[in-house]
This record gives C-alpha cells, sequence and structure tokens, in this order.
C-alpha cells in the first residue's frame, strides 16, 4: 500500500493482486488492478456539524431540568411535568430509533440527518409561539417528543459517519468526538440554562432577598445573611414574586436562541454532503448486511446484550436523576444556580474520567 498526497487529499494506494492460479483470458488484465481510497477535508466540516447536532439535541433535552424553579412559576407547573418533559424525549426516541437506523442504511446519512434537525427546528420553532400556560405546556410536550425523535441519528449515527467519512486510523476518535459533543450538550445545559434565566425572587415582610421556590418546602428559611429567623417569624410572613415578567421574558429568550441555533444547524445539514466522492477505506465501499438478518444476528449475541446493559443501566440511572436533579435539591433549600453547577461538573467528571480509563 502506497499514502501520497494530492491537493490536499490524502490518497492511500492498495494493489490487489489476482490470484496466480486463476486462468487467464483477453478478457482478463495484465496488469494488476489498483483501486484508491482517498480521505478529504471536508469531512471535518461534516463531523462538525454532526457533533453540533448532538450538542444542540442534548442540550434542548435539559432545557427545563436545570431551570425547575423559574419554569414552574412562569408556566405552574409541577416537579411530575418537568420530569415528563425529559421522559417524552426518551420514549419517542425508543420508538423510533429502530426505524430511524433502517432509514439511515437505506436513504443514507444525509436525508436522515437532514430530517432530524428539521424536527429540531420545528420543536423548538412551536415553543416560541407562546407562553400562554394552557397552550404553552402543549407545545413544550411536542416539542419533547420531536427532539426525542430528532435524537435517533446523533446517538445512533456517530459509527456511520466515522465509517463514511475516515479512515481505520481515525474511526475510533471520530466516534469519540461525536459523542462527547452529546454530552457536553446536557452538561452546558446546566450553566447555559441557569445564567440566561433568572431565579424566581420573592418580596417578604421583612424585606427582598434573592430566595428560591424551595423555601415553601422548608420549616426553616434559607436566609442569605448570616443571621436566623424563627418558625414563628417564617409563619406569619407573605411571599410574593416579584420579577415575573423578568423570569418568563429569560425564558423566552433562552426558546429565541436553541430555535436559532436548531436554525443553523439545519441549514448547515443542508450542504452537507452524503458521503464523499472516493470511499475512505475498503471497508467503506463494502456493502452492508441486510438490516433485518443483522438485527436479528445482534439480538441473538450474548456478549452484545452484555455491552449493552453495561451501558445502559448506569447511564439510564444517572441521565434520569440528572434531568430532574432540581426537583430533587428544591425541597432542601439548593438555588438552581447552584443545582446547575453541580450537575455540570458531575458530567465533566465522567467524560473526564471515561477519557482517562478509555
Amino acid at each position: 500500500m502506497s499514502v501520497s498526497e494530492e491537493n490536499g487529499v490524502t490518497v492511500n494506494s492498495i494493489v490487489q493482486h489476482d490470484d496466480c492460479t486463476k486462468s487467464t483470458d483477453e478478457g482478463t488484465p495484465l496488469l494488476p488492478k489498483k483501486e484508491k481510497y482517498k480521505t478529504y477535508r471536508r469531512r471535518w466540516f461534516v463531523l462538525g456539524v454532526f457533533s453540533m447536532a448532538c450538542f444542540l439535541q442534548a442540550a434542548i433535552w435539559n432545557t427545563w431540568g436545570p431551570i425547575t424553579q423559574s419554569a414552574e412559576v412562569v408556566f405552574g407547573w409541577e416537579d411530575s411535568q418537568i420530569g415528563m418533559l425529559a421522559n417524552w424525549g426518551n420514549i419517542a426516541y425508543i420508538f423510533t430509533v429502530f426505524p430511524a437506523c433502517y432509514f439511515m442504511d437505506t436513504k443514507g446519512l444525509r436525508i436522515s440527518f437532514t430530517a432530524c434537525t428539521a424536527m429540531m427546528l420545528i420543536g423548538t420553532g412551536v415553543r416560541c409561539i407562546t407562553t400562554n400556560p394552557k397552550y404553552a405546556t402543549w407545545l413544550m410536550n411536542l416539542c419533547a417528543i420531536l427532539n426525542g425523535i430528532a435524537g435517533t441519528v446523533p446517538f445512533a449515527g456517530p459509527a456511520l459517519v466515522a465509517n463514511t467519512w475516515f479512515p481505520p486510523q481515525q474511526r475510533t476518535t471520530a466516534t469519540a468526538i461525536s459523542s462527547v459533543f452529546n454530552y457536553g450538550g446536557v452538561a452546558m445545559a446546566f450553566v447555559i440554562g441557569p445564567q440566561l434565566v433568572s431565579a424566581p425572587k420573592y418580596n417578604y415582610n421583612n424585606g427582598t432577598r434573592n430566595i428560591s421556590v424551595s423555601d415553601r418546602y422548608l420549616k426553616l428559611p434559607i436566609s442569605l445573611e448570616t443571621e436566623t429567623q424563627s418558625p414563628k417569624n417564617v409563619s406569619n410572613t407573605t411571599q410574593v414574586l416579584i420579577n415575573f415578567t423578568h423570569v418568563r421574558e429569560d425564558i423566552v429568550y433562552l426558546m429565541y436562541y436553541e430555535c436559532a441555533a436548531a436554525g443553523l444547524i439545519f441549514l448547515c445539514s443542508i450542504f452537507m454532503p452524503s458521503k464523499p466522492p472516493t470511499p475512505p477505506s475498503v471497508s467503506a465501499s463494502t456493502a452492508r448486511v441486510e438490516y433485518r438478518k443483522a438485527l436479528m444476528t445482534i439480538s441473538r449475541n450474548r456478549a452484545v446484550w452484555l455491552i449493552a446493559l453495561a451501558y445502559a443501566l448506569p447511564a439510564g440511572v444517572y441521565g434520569v436523576w440528572g434531568a430532574v436533579i432540581d426537583v430533587i435539591l428544591k425541597p432542601v433549600g439548593i438555588g438552581q444556580n447552584e443545582v446547575g453547577w453541580i450537575g455540570f461538573y458531575s458530567i465533566m467528571a465522567g467524560c473526564v474520567s471515561g477519557l482517562a480509563i478509555g
């Protein structure tokens, strides 16, 4: 095998020698067959667009968990609604991931990816229509379902992107990059949400303090000053939300930002090529096994089930816990800003330790 550079394109030439025992005739070439496999610089553009879609889809999924306290006062939601918004994405993904994988195999990466980014754009767009709680709640749930369906390609597609565009020695890196961006989207949502959306502020008889909604669940107040108050003063204190309009506007702007990002990713996906003109390796040009047959073979493989369970059990438990971490920590008086940083550092610690162990 020889390697050469031609105008920024890496060319891997593989010479395949015919079997010497094979009979020759006038239709058999006298010289050995030579096939070229190329890698293109545009593969990094494809990986970048795909990784950003992974990032945004995960951030949209984790929109409401980090700003639970603000969302509940604006839309009148209960804790169960916050949990269900995250759960809709998981439910939609489970029911659509296998058809989406079949669609990727039959229609190609570009069409599948563009369809998913279109659903992300539609989902984030409908959330911007109104903040009226009566209608907004339905629109938020619709967005969660569409975003869950849109997550099928970003979750299941990293290996296909790596195999289609990258040579064998770069595929592990390409798959790792897109996977890290997915977790990065969840982590950054814990930071972006609380930083853009103000926490509820209440007016008390004894003054105005920045205090979380969780104080309503406490027997004793969480004071931002050093002094303490008796339970008697708390029972006689009334609270009035004084920054409702500001909190609602912050949530609207957050919806606008995510919709604009989804629109940008959708536009980039339109111009993303489906596959390179020349495959980067032999395996990239090899015909795939029929989808249904491959699925049945995998389902009977015990090792695959063990690997899947080893990943699914810890990731699933932590995923659902992280999605409602603000709901869990709210009764003990932890504000959504602090909860956001807890979620961010916990996810980043998992990413760093995973890379170190790997």
